[in-house]
């Protein structure tokens, strides 16, 4: 097995520079409520004729909403399937042509050949011990076209122990069969790996992943060798001994280097019409855009400095040279949306009064953009462009 290429700043030069953004409030007020109902809405995908949303039901079902009018009217086409203990359901979904994939808990793949009309379930090993999956979690998936998708997650126990830890599952026929990669992790290294939450291809084989604790995964060679850069720019919290020494409190445990930490996770990431990669972070009182013009070689950081903190959930989608961010405050009791016309470089502000856990976001072209989450206890699509 390869080596992998573990990229720490120390081999790679990762230059933050720091910009102050023009952020101006929208006078006008798009962000409104299109769709309300059914349980909680964890992720959604949208292309150029239908939009797709999935989640699970206040029973702990899953459930799958369509719409086929660019978000106006949304109906539930699937609503059934085992009962989810005390865990979220399908929690991602992606879509090429007229594919798409829908990935959650035990790893449950569902399959729909016909734009979302139908969907059949593909993998869904939840209760089988003997499976090699039969305790993973599923959390994010992309198709690079209707043959190609490759999914992410983890396994804490298993038919075999090599199914323990990590893992990439890939699709080459839609998503009727699927293998698992065998990537150049290994050891301490592939630890990492659990932190990877969503995942973004640019092609079959160059891939960007981001999740826990603000890392960022790359690889060119369809998840076989995988780079890793954790961007630790927190400061660690100082305490005193009785001695009189000082201790430094990181990730709740004392350690007497004052390291930079990473407390953040990553939740969003998306492609921009200039080349550019783009992460975000809008949770634990941050409020960060990373951007990358060399595929992740190096990186700009947007802050927003201005704007109320205690943001969380942040979900980004562009098309083109238009993204939107769509964010919880549940301190206000608002959902806070950013809109940038020129591939996220400035932006715009506007917010929505509701108390909706935002985990989503996805545009069909530069006018229309939605977000999904819950307004406790139901599902809601959020029309923020």
């Amino acid at each position: 097995m390869k080596n992998i290429k573990y990229a720490k700043f120390g081999a790679i030069i990762i230059m933050l520079v720091f910009i102050l953004p023009s952020i101006t409030m929208a006078s006008n007020k798009v962000p409104f409520l299109t769709y309300k109902g059914g349980g909680p809405l964890l992720d959604i995908k949208c292309t150029d004729s239908y939009c797709v949303a999935v989640g699970n039901t206040t029973q702990g079902k899953f459930q799958i909403s369509l719409s086929t009018d660019k978000g106006k009217t949304w109906s539930v086409v699937l609503k059934k399937e085992e009962v989810i203990k005390g865990a979220p359901g399908l929690v991602g979904v992606d879509c090429a042509d007229s594919t798409c994939i829908t990935v959650g808990v035990g790893g449950v793949i569902f399959r729909s050949v016909d734009s979302g009309k139908t969907w059949t379930n593909q993998l869904n090993i939840l209760g089988d011990a003997n499976s090699e999956f039969s305790q993973s979690i599923i959390s994010s998936v992309d198709c690079v076209n209707s043959k190609l998708c490759y999914v992410v997650g983890q396994n804490s126990s298993g038919g075999s122990s090599k199914a323990l830890g990590p893992m990439i599952l890939k699709t080459t026929d839609g998503g009727i069969n699927w293998v698992r990669v065998e990537s150049s992790l290994s050891g301490a290294m592939a630890i990492d790996l659990v932190k990877m939450g969503k995942i973004l291809c640019k092609n079959e084989m160059e891939c960007f992943g981001i999740g826990q604790q603000r890392s960022i995964f790359h690889t060119s060679d369809g998840w076989k060798n995988i780079t890793f850069q954790n961007f630790k720019i927190d400061d660690p919290v100082p305490a005193y001994n009785p001695d009189g020494s000082i201790v430094y409190f990181i990730d709740g445990k004392p350690n007497s280097v004052p390291e930079k930490i990473a407390r953040g996770d990553f939740s969003g990431i998306s492609f921009t019409n200039d080349g550019g990669v783009i992460v975000d972070d809008m949770g634990d009182r941050l409020q960060i855009i990373l951007k990358s013009m060399d595929n992740g070689v190096t990186w700009n950081t947007i802050p927003f400095p201005s704007l109320p903190k205690l943001n969380a959930g942040g979900s980004i989608s562009c098309t083109g040279s238009v993204c939107v961010i769509a964010s919880s405050n549940g301190v206000r009791g608002k959902v806070n949306i950013f809109t940038s016309l020129d591939n996220g470089n400035t932006w715009t502000y506007s917010s929505l009064n509701k108390r909706i856990m935002v985990s989503g976001a996805s545009c069909i072209d530069k006018n229309n953009c939605f977000a999904i989450g819950m307004l406790i206890p139901v599902g809601v699509v959020i029309k923020v462009k």
